[in-house]
């Protein structure tokens, strides 16, 4: 259709309804359709980082709900422009895309809380 959509985060595969948890403790900013990405949540963590977790087939967290790192959020879906399941996830620091694979180690989620 002529439209171009650039990824700033990472799409990663799984089953169908599998659970999505927060990788880090927060309070839901949005919780929502988004052209594209289809069912959206996103986290506020405090000192300017967001978390968008996106194609979600359910969001369990209503706007303002706070969530514990781990908790689970939502559902993997295939919502948005999205063919097969799968989690979009993107970090955001202080409005700008990050590298969002350093928020699945460890000691980087030790740093977040």
């Amino acid at each position: 259709f002529g439209t171009v959509i650039y990824h700033k985060g990472i799409e990663v595969e799984a089953e169908h309804n599998a659970p999505v948890a927060a990788v880090a403790r927060g309070i839901i900013e949005y919780s929502g359709w988004v052209r594209g990405l289809g069912n959206v949540a996103i986290l506020r963590h405090g000192s300017g980082l967001y978390t968008l977790n996106a194609h979600l087939f359910k969001i369990l967290k209503e706007v303002r709900s706070k969530v514990e790192q781990g908790e689970t959020i939502g559902t993997v879906g295939d919502t948005g422009t999205n063919d097969k399941p799968s989690l979009y996830f993107e970090v955001r620091e202080k409005g700008k895309a990050v590298d969002p694979i350093a928020y699945f180690k460890k000691d980087s989620l030790t740093y977040l809380n």
